[in-house]
């Protein structure tokens, strides 16, 4: 198979660490942001609720410990990226809830801004199974990932790698997702 810089960690974490996510983002429900991305009426809804968390919670400190042990290393062990010692994990990531016919049904590109240009590469982490739609899409490359609880993927964010997250057709999607990059 082709590199296409693209990898997935199947079934990483476990289902009792994702459903403690899940359930934190379900109790701080006051603290959530909703994106609203429609400009014309449609059917579908573009739009998705989040929900910003930094490095002091509980749960981001596992997460990076694990991330910072075991994908980081792999990934950067297979792919050659310049200057990757100075790739950090950014401290801010973000719980996301998708409800089906909900979501961003267009491509985009994580690093096409200027307030963006220090970031090399994204992260999402599924927290719950999708049996059907819900895949993290890159135009590009012609993949789809499936979404399954406890696998994490790891991706550059720049314009060679539009994304999409598909919308989920029956149940919510769950994911938590961040940034590695160039941070001060």
């Amino acid at each position: 198979m082709k590199n296409n810089l693209i990898l997935t960690y199947k079934n990483l974490f476990d289902s009792n660490f994702c459903e403690e996510i899940i359930k934190f983002f379900n109790e701080n429900s006051s603290l959530h942001e909703s994106r609203n991305f429609n400009t014309v009426k449609t059917t579908l809804k573009l739009q998705d609720t989040f929900l910003p968390i930094n490095y002091q919670n509980p749960i981001i400190e596992k997460f990076s410990s694990s991330f910072s042990k075991f994908i980081m290393p792999d990934y950067l062990g297979k792919n050659k990226i310049r200057n990757f010692h100075l790739l950090k994990l950014n401290p801010y990531h973000q719980i996301q809830k998708i409800n089906p016919t909900e979501g961003k049904h267009y491509f985009y590109c994580e690093r096409c801004i200027p307030s963006s240009s220090h970031l090399v590469l994204g992260y999402t982490l599924f927290l719950n199974d999708i049996e059907e739609g819900g895949e993290l899409e890159f135009l590009n490359q012609s993949h789809r990932i499936k979404a399954t609880q406890g696998s994490i993927s790891l991706f550059p964010v720049g314009l060679t790698h539009l994304q999409r997250d598909n919308t989920p057709l029956q149940n919510v999607r769950y994911t938590m997702s961040g940034w590695l990059g160039y941070f001060n």
